[in-house]
């Protein structure tokens, strides 16, 4: 029926493809490695007809039921600098390289940019799906174009930055006129060579480390780094505060944030600033960080902490069964093992309805659902 087509399997477990590690089923699965193999597909009349999902490593994917069509994992490779001058490379990568490995191997070349980005789980090709964003720094800040393939007509295409639509944790390729419509092959990044390092990063109040207010500048002290910091620097704090912040996906199920951070008007975060006086906020647009919140613009909307709501709460450590909260953190559910998409779609519902019930804010997904 669809001959055409190699190494296609069917009734095929996506559990070492989705990093909740939820056992569901897609009618067919083919593993990507040359963007050229997308035309033998296309070229099937059979497998053409198919619903398509494009998959990474799976990373900030929750799968609600068995997909009922043709899933794609992209494995698209390559690293490669296509331009350079004294002050900046742009690098052309492959949509299925890993993300952390690259910032690695940026690092490691002292690029600058990307190094506040670190131990981010997924492919090159899902950053600018999501927009990712951490610890002050932006992946739209450092983006210069994509190439794609349409996955009805075939047709490629390069996006240059003003036609992806970025916005915060969305984009074009997320929720946009191009959702589920186009295969991302390739990345390219500017990257500097006279980096600007950014320890902005803070939180304040309640947080893990109940000793030291969280912070990339505490970070480097503590790793006993001084000044003039380097990226290799920042590298290093990032991953300190993520690996003690955050659950290893190789032994606890999870798809990292599960909410967004949600946009108020500064009226609401005053009032909340009421119940929670040490409650952050930051810009409506990009991600930095500010001691004082009066050094905001005077936007009439500002983003506070989900997980802050969420802690304030309880909801950190929490348990129904095989899901429950993080320890550590509150945005991050997790499957202790054998969970179902339903026991994780019911867990999320009360988290939101609390928080709505509370503080009267509805706070959207991150997570993309399948």
């Amino acid at each position: 029926m669809h001959n055409q087509v190699k190494n296609i399997k069917s009734n095929y477990s996506l559990k070492r493809h989705n990093t909740f590690g939820l056992d569901v089923k897609s009618r067919y699965f083919i593993q990507l490695n040359y963007e050229d193999e997308f035309y033998e597909i296309l070229a099937d009349k059979y497998l053409s007809k198919q619903n398509i999902i494009i998959l990474g490593d799976g990373a900030n994917v929750l799968f609600t039921r068995d997909f009922d069509g043709l899933v794609i994992g992209v494995k698209i490779k390559g690293v490669k600098i296509v331009e350079e001058n004294q002050s900046f490379i742009v690098v052309e990568v492959g949509a299925g390289e890993n993300w952390h490995e690259l910032v690695t191997w940026a690092v490691n070349h002292n690029y600058g940019g990307i190094e506040n980005l670190a131990l981010i789980p997924g492919t090159v090709g899902a950053a600018p799906v999501q927009n990712i964003a951490a610890y002050g720094q932006n992946f739209e800040d450092v983006f210069v174009s994509l190439d794609a393939i349409n996955l009805k007509t075939g047709l490629k295409k390069t996006f240059e930055k003003s036609e992806c639509d970025f916005d915060y944790r969305e984009s074009f390729f997320k929720n946009g006129k191009g959702k589920r419509q186009w295969l991302i092959t390739k990345v390219r990044l500017r990257l500097s060579k006279k980096p600007v390092i950014n320890a902005s990063y803070f939180e304040t109040g309640r947080t893990v480390d109940s000793k030291n207010k969280i912070s990339i500048i505490s970070e480097l002290n503590n790793l006993g780094k001084v000044k003039p910091f380097t990226i290799r620097d920042i590298y290093d704090a990032v991953l300190s505060i993520r690996l003690r912040k955050l659950p290893d996906i190789k032994k606890l199920g999870n798809a990292g944030s599960v909410f967004k951070n949600p946009l108020v008007t500064k009226r609401k975060y005053e009032d909340l600033l009421r119940m929670d006086s040490s409650l952050q906020c930051y810009p409506a647009n990009s991600l930095s960080y500010f001691e004082d919140s009066d050094s905001l613009d005077q936007n009439e909307y500002v983003k506070i902490p989900a997980g802050r709501l969420l802690d304030n709460l309880g909801w950190r450590g929490k348990r129904i069964g095989k899901v429950g909260v993080y320890e550590k953190h509150a945005l991050i559910v997790v499957n202790y093992g054998g969970a179902t998409p339903d026991e994780i779609l019911n867990l999320i519902s009360l988290m939101k309805a609390d928080v709505y019930e509370n503080y009267g804010i509805n706070l959207e997904l991150e997570l993309v659902t399948i």
